[in-house]
């Protein structure tokens, strides 16, 4: 399925597909490669990579501005009533235009119509300007529990959908 978004100057094209698109894989090498950047530490990065894999992803949700790739959101599985959101990237010259907005409402719709009652995700305490959008749209900080457990930096936050 394909939605037309107009925001302002542009047109975006958001595009539902699978984990399997090569168009979302490009974009989960390009979030990795920015997360060597932001972190840094060999043993943060090795954590960072195993929670970015894009196993049991059951839906994905691509950006494109004027057909070139933008961004991209997905989600999986948590636990009984949660969603958990992953992979939520907007490339640096996309950013400000109100497209990760966008994603992570339309990412919301697609679980919540697949019956998940929450969305969880987990970022890091070194994304302000992440934190600080998941803050805006309701998400709100909680105990790291299972997967994130440990993890020093690691940031949960839930929503209900």
């Amino acid at each position: 399925m394909i939605e037309i978004h107009k925001g302002g100057n542009i047109i975006v094209r958001y595009e539902h597909t699978d984990e399997n698109n090569r168009n979302f894989l490009l974009l989960c090498d390009e979030l990795i490669l920015l997360f060597d950047q932001i972190i840094g530490d060999k043993e943060k990065d090795i954590d960072q990579k195993r929670f970015t894999k894009t196993n049991n992803i059951q839906d994905v949700i691509i950006a494109y501005e004027d057909n070139l790739l933008a961004g991209c959101v997905s989600f999986r599985k948590y636990d009984a009533e949660s969603a958990e959101m992953k992979r939520l990237y907007v490339k640096k010259i996309y950013r400000k235009k109100g497209i990760a907005y966008t994603l992570i409402k339309m990412i919301e719709k697609s679980a919540k119509d697949k019956g998940y009652k929450y969305m969880v995700l987990e970022t890091g305490e070194s994304l302000e300007k992440a934190m600080s959008l998941y803050q805006k749209m309701g998400y709100t900080i909680i105990d790291n529990l299972g997967t994130y457990g440990g993890m020093g930096s690691s940031l949960l936050m839930k929503k209900k959908l």
